[in-house]
């Protein structure tokens, strides 16, 4: 009677999703796009003394692409034996923009504390969070950061 598993007692992981590998792809084009075209088209040398306007943006474009390198062998590395339930659904995402696009009306139209506040608890009731206290603090605490930045100008 044979025990040993058709593997031959190894791990049986499941073969790479081609998702991250497009994924890799895209981000590494995006990135490499905004640092040689979209950066140096929408900056220019200004005359101020000290670095490069275009500094900040490409180093943030690049962490970009470095990060979804790492991401990806991550992934190649760590293969899970067990598929992951997916994410959050689309409908999350949808939520997740009205409730920005809510917000940042609110603060156009009414004030900043209102809107902060406002968009507080619609992005957090977007991530399911349905527990008063943490609604109710996180929206306080934004108000009151946003009337002091807002009104004391720190």
């Amino acid at each position: 009677m044979n025990t040993v598993p058709e593997s031959g007692g190894r791990d049986q992981r499941p073969p790479f999703p081609l998702r991250d590998g497009i994924e890799l792809v895209i981000l590494a084009a995006l990135s490499q796009i905004t640092i040689f075209i979209i950066i140096p088209a929408e900056t220019t040398s200004g005359d101020e003394i000290g670095l490069s306007p275009g500094l900040v943006p490409t180093v943030c474009a690049a962490a970009i692409g470095i990060l979804a390198c790492a991401h990806f062998l991550h992934k190649l590395i760590k293969r899970p034996a067990i598929e992951q339930p997916p994410g959050p659904s689309p409908l999350t995402a949808i939520c997740l923009i009205a409730s920005t696009i809510i917000g940042i009306l609110m603060i156009r139209y009414i004030n900043w504390e209102v809107g902060g506040a406002i968009l507080v608890i619609l992005v957090s009731l977007s991530l399911h969070e349905r527990r008063l206290l943490r609604l109710a603090g996180g929206a306080a605490f934004v108000a009151l950061f946003l009337f002091i930045v807002n009104h004391l100008g720190i």
